[in-house]
């Protein structure tokens, strides 16, 4: 059942609208009255902006290929290096796990005797974490499945056991 809300918003144009109930705000955000043209001009326009300006074109024709050639990698990946870091190391990390059996495990996971099975586990858990890392970028975080609290930090809690695993076995992570 709506609430009873009794409002004037006013509008771009300056006109205001009487508000009753929520059917009624959420009607204020409805585009689809909109003409079939207006998507088509929104999305040109967009084009132009965002590709075909001087500056983008620049930056996308010129700058950005130099730095590829010049250093490896360009701007765009410092804007999210961690999902960067993470594109990189799940499919090396995936190739180590499948060869790891032939070569060995840390020294220090030899105490309880059972060495490859817990670098096993380890290792499962790091790329769980990179893994983690790459579905959650980009993600509405709202569609998340941590609407309750409590998913979440188990969540959280394992992403972060993974990169504690993670930082803690970098150095043995050669064959």
């Amino acid at each position: 059942m709506p609430k009873d809300i009794q409002e004037e918003v006013e509008l771009e144009n300056g006109e205001y609208v009487e508000i009753h109930s929520e059917e009624d705000f959420i009607n204020l955000f409805n585009f689809d009255d909109d003409p079939w043209y207006k998507g088509i001009y929104y999305r040109c326009y967009y084009l132009v902006i965002e590709y075909l300006a001087p500056r983008q074109l620049h930056r996308r024709l010129i700058r950005w290929p130099l730095q590829r050639l010049a250093r490896g990698f360009d701007d765009r990946e410092l804007w999210n290096l961690d999902s960067s870091i993470a594109k990189l190391i799940v499919p090396r990390l995936k190739v180590f796990i499948k060869q790891s059996p032939r070569y060995g495990y840390p020294a220090v996971l030899e105490a309880g005797g059972d060495g490859h099975e817990k670098w096993d586990a380890i290792l499962a858990e790091m790329l769980w974490s990179f893994e983690y890392a790459l579905a959650s970028y980009g993600e509405d975080w709202d569609d998340y499945p941590w609407k309750d609290r409590k998913a979440k930090e188990v969540l959280s809690d394992r992403y972060e056991s993974g990169m504690k695993l993670f930082s803690k076995y970098c150095g043995n992570l050669w064959q």
